[in-house]
């Protein structure tokens, strides 16, 4: 029997355990502030850039199916690369456990 990843899983299986350690860690720092944010605001707190750009898209997917975020809007992107590209924005979402 084969199963499907859930989209959590493969992010996981697909990404560097280092890059992953930051965005989670900056993600928690985020989701318990209870202010929007967006991945630059990520990129601020230290996370560095993935080796595959794509890769924020699916971390926030992910973070998002598992109840961590909503999204709540979009803006233009601070980061210089991204030359003022539309960006998400996000919400925390605490648990009570957390």
């Amino acid at each position: 029997m084969t199963t499907t990843p859930t989209p959590l899983a493969a992010v996981h299986a697909n990404t560097d355990a280092w890059w992953l350690s930051c965005a989670e860690a900056a993600l928690a720092v985020l989701v318990k502030s209870r202010r929007e944010f967006t991945t630059d605001d990520m990129r601020e707190l230290g996370v560095p850039e993935s080796d595959v750009p794509a890769r924020w898209g699916s971390f926030m997917a992910a973070a998002k199916s598992r109840g961590d975020v909503v999204k709540t809007g979009y803006t233009t992107s601070r980061h210089p690369s991204r030359n003022g590209g539309i960006r998400a924005v996000w919400l925390g979402l605490p648990r009570a456990d957390a």
